[in-house]
């Protein structure tokens, strides 16, 4: 297998022969172990089901076979666009759908979007979980935002932004270290 991306969590190994992409989550040696364990499980676990679910309903990959700290999903070859106004409205959107659905994504960005000529398709749900609450919402915008500043009114508008959303993210914003200086 070859070694495609290495985040902070996992390493992501490419299966030409199968045409397979898998995730594993590795060990983190300053983690007590038995901590980093439940840890890697669960956000396997989640992450899996997460994908599971949405297959079909929004463009993420395939996800097939589920091990304790791994999985395997479809191979999708492709390129991290551009941000510019289009891909800054396609977060919005995006955004929109994953909570319409019930999920947070919390690292929505160009880095995990993956355009293969055709169509773009969200990637890396490591973070994600479920929730419908206006407070975890509103993170997620400020995630996805803080990816693409230039382009925050872009991202809100497709999004179709709430008042209570609204609201809530100026009072997280309220709370930042050094807000208002």
């Amino acid at each position: 297998m070859e070694l495609l991306a290495r985040g902070s969590e996992s390493y992501i190994y490419l299966d030409r022969e199968r045409g397979l992409v898998v995730k594993d989550r590795v060990r983190r040696m300053y983690m007590e172990e038995s901590l980093d364990s439940r840890l890697r499980k669960t956000r396997t676990t989640t992450e899996y089901n997460i994908l599971r679910d949405l297959y079909g309903k929004l463009r993420v990959p395939r996800v097939f076979q589920r091990h304790e700290y791994s999985f395997e999903m479809e191979y999708i070859e492709g390129t991290n666009p551009q941000l510019d106004r289009e891909m800054a409205r396609f977060i919005g959107k995006s955004l929109r759908d994953l909570h319409e659905l019930g999920i947070i994504h919390y690292d929505l960005s160009i880095y995990n979007i993956l355009y293969n000529g055709d169509e773009l398709y969200l990637i890396d749900f490591g973070l994600s979980f479920r929730s419908r609450k206006i407070e975890d919402i509103a993170n997620d915008i400020l995630v996805a935002i803080s990816q693409a500043l230039d382009y925050e009114d872009v991202v809100l508008e497709s999004y179709g932004i709430t008042d209570a959303v609204k609201n809530r993210i100026q009072d997280i914003r309220s709370r930042a270290r050094y807000a208002g200086v």
